[in-house]
């Protein structure tokens, strides 16, 4: 793994913008990115940093799985109730990805809590 060049960061940016105009990728950034990583050979943190600035905080994956097992939720009803595959929420918990702001909003309203309490 070696660090990304100036001009592979637009590479990077451009082949993102692409891919996400493709219909086959159409909400699905964390399979961009990762297609990406796994391109350039960098950890999937490291592209998605590009895009959202900061590394996803390790803590968002623990409030989801504590919010979700204080409630004695499995993880096939909170992701019935808002609207997502049960693997989504697990790779969620597990820190493996990170939810799309519209999806914080949905948890946050199934939770009755506001976004920032889980991030």
């Amino acid at each position: 793994m070696t660090g990304l060049k100036q001009y592979e960061i637009k590479e990077i940016k451009l082949a993102y913008k692409m891919a996400s105009l493709n219909p086959k990728y159409k909400d699905n950034d964390n399979l961009i990115i990762k297609i990406l990583a796994d391109e350039y050979n960098v950890p999937f943190d490291r592209i998605q940093k590009i895009f959202i600035g900061n590394k996803i905080p390790e803590n968002i994956g623990t409030k989801l799985r504590s919010l979700r097992i204080t409630r004695n939720l499995t993880q096939q009803e909170v992701a019935n109730a808002i609207g997502i595959a049960s693997s989504t929420l697990g790779g969620w918990e597990l820190n493996k990805s990170f939810p799309r702001r519209k999806n914080l909003e949905k948890l946050a309203e199934f939770y009755g809590i506001t976004v920032e309490e889980i991030t």
